[in-house]
């Protein structure tokens, strides 16, 4: 029997960065549609994603498989957006295979805490997914999801580690401080270095995004920072990195307790 596990996201990056995790551990992402699995079909969008768009961005989930397993992840470009993604997507899955969404093992969303306590986050967005319930599609908690009848287990991690406040980049800079610590000290003294009427705009984590976009560039020269988080030689995340970084280990546990990556 196949397994099928679904991840939103609220960007490329973080897609990356499960991707990279994912990978260590032996799973293979799909490059053709006739790979995918047929529940999913539905997910592959057409060009253009809005009618009478030019915009050259389609959100296309990732799929990734091991033996029995198929990964779907699913970028819901924003925060603001994934609650909405999340009750979209689950409604769009082909309705041929409704009766044997049992297959999904479990359905979960990866977030930045941002500036809020990771339990505050994850409070708001379990009632954000709440607002949009209906018949067929319930909340329950924060452990599982009622889809057709079908009790689905359901969870929520944010980031940097599922407990301090944060974003991936502090998972990042986290690796980087043991994978390349002399890069990351190059990358520190460029941005504080920064004439301010440049960074005085800035707000967030928007100087740790720098500092990220900066190794990355030195990696990938020319190229978006996603590109550097999930190339195989460019070592955000090793398997080293998830047995001594604490927060590189809490997204492992995360994904090794409801996916299985062992």
């Amino acid at each position: 029997m196949n397994k099928y596990y679904v991840l939103f996201v609220e960007g490329t990056h973080d897609s990356e960065a499960i991707k990279k995790v994912l990978c260590l551990y032996a799973f293979r992402s799909l490059s053709r549609i006739d790979e995918v699995p047929k529940c999913f079909e539905r997910w592959i969008p057409s060009y253009p994603h809005e009618k009478g768009s030019l915009d050259r961005f389609v959100p296309t989930p990732s799929f990734l498989v091991k033996e029995n397993k198929c990964v779907a992840i699913v970028v819901s470009v924003g925060d603001s957006q994934i609650a909405e993604k999340l009750h979209t997507n689950i409604k769009q899955i082909n309705e041929r295979y409704l009766r044997e969404v049992d297959d999904i093992c479990f359905i979960g969303v990866v977030l930045d805490s941002d500036a809020k306590t990771c339990k505050k986050r994850k409070e708001d967005l379990a009632l954000e997914i709440r607002k949009l319930n209906n018949e067929g599609m319930n909340l329950e908690g924060l452990s599982a999801v009622t889809i057709n009848g079908f009790k689905i287990p359901f969870g929520l991690y944010a980031f940097p580690n599922d407990r301090d406040v944060g974003t991936l980049e502090d998972v990042l800079i986290d690796g980087a401080q043991m994978q390349f610590p002399a890069l990351l000290t190059l990358s520190n003294d460029y941005v504080n270095s920064i004439p301010e009427h440049y960074s005085m705009t800035w707000k967030g984590s928007d100087e740790k995004k720098v500092i990220v976009g900066t190794i990355a560039n030195v990696f990938r020269p020319g190229r978006a920072s996603q590109v550097s988080i999930g190339e195989k030689d460019c070592d955000w995340f090793t398997e080293e990195s998830i047995d001594t970084v604490f927060s590189h280990k809490c997204l492992f546990t995360f994904l090794d307790k409801n996916i299985g990556l062992l």
